[in-house]
């Protein structure tokens, strides 16, 4: 008879359904749980507005636990049709880690596994994450879109007489450390990342090691980027969610130095009219979107005080 480790639980409902089953997800299941849309590799067959979300638990709790997600998806008025994968014992480090490959973004970033660094590259950024607890491995499109579109702003501040080694960004919800990690790769003299989750620090603060770079890269634990003020950067980039960026609007300008560049990513392409909207009125001009599937990504120009 299999030996059975653990049971997954999936299902898939609308995305805006996902915020209202948090709290039941994170009872069911407290050392996290998986979700994926149209922009992940595990998700690339979902359609657009609609996440699959797995659960993990034993199996003598599975049937408890997917009575229990039934119940909560029906009060939301959606069927939820959770599927059982009973799944074998087995090293989940080693199966985990033969899934995930080298990505290259743009012209000149790789984000290698740090277990599977690939050899150097000229006029390469190779950026070597160990990505923990996945807050971010470079396989989002939303990420992908904002290490493009940085890249490509960076060569342009360089190409237009900047002195990128002299050069300061600020990483807002900086996850991992990619997007910091790989400015530095390409030439920015020193960047700081922030973010709310304390345990994405912890993984940022492990990549910065594994890369050499800890003491080019500031890391803090903070939510609101004026908790750094009076400091400004000549590059602010923020991949997050369209509603996040709105609440910190007044912040992200505040930290990006007078003829300076803000970058915006994580955003849907169906609501970049909004943050358009909302950041055009502040100041700053804008300089290139960029679409990706259904992400956006925007970047503007503080005007010179």
């Amino acid at each position: 008879m299999t030996d059975i480790d653990t049971v997954e639980l999936a299902f898939v409902v609308p995305e805006s359904a996902a915020d209202a089953l948090g709290p039941t997800l994170w009872r069911l299941a407290p050392n996290g749980f998986q979700i994926d849309d149209s922009g992940t590799l595990a998700g690339r067959e979902l359609p657009d507005g609609a996440v699959r979300i797995a659960l993990f638990t034993t199996p003598g709790d599975a049937d408890r636990v997917a009575g229990v997600v039934e119940a909560a998806c029906m009060r939301l008025h959606i069927e939820a049709g959770v599927q059982r994968t009973d799944i074998p014992r087995q090293d989940w480090n080693a199966v985990w880690k033969a899934h995930y490959k080298t990505v290259r973004i743009g012209r000149r970033i790789r984000i290698d596994p740090s277990w599977d660094r690939l050899a150097e590259e000229a006029g390469v950024a190779a950026v070597a994450i160990d990505p923990g607890q996945a807050f971010g491995t470079g396989t989002h499109e939303s990420t992908q879109l904002a290490a493009i579109t940085l890249e490509a702003t960076l060569d342009r501040l360089s190409e237009g007489g900047m002195d990128l080694a002299g050069a300061s960004l600020l990483d807002v919800g900086t996850g991992s450390g990619i997007l910091a990690l790989a400015a530095v790769k390409i030439g920015v003299g020193s960047a700081v990342g922030i973010d709310s989750d304390a345990l994405a620090l912890e993984s940022a603060a492990g990549n910065l090691i594994i890369n050499g770079l800890a003491e080019r890269i500031e890391l803090r634990h903070i939510d609101d980027p004026n908790d750094l003020a009076p400091r400004t950067f000549d590059v602010v980039v923020a991949n997050i969610i369209s509603g996040v960026l709105l609440q910190l609007r007044s912040a992200l300008i505040d930290r990006t130095r007078s003829g300076g560049r803000l970058i915006l990513s994580g955003i849907l392409t169906a609501e970049h009219e909004r943050v358009v909207e909302a950041f055009g009125r502040s100041g700053l001009v804008l300089v290139e979107r960029v679409d990706a599937g259904e992400w956006t990504a925007l970047v503007w120009q503080r005007t010179a005080e």
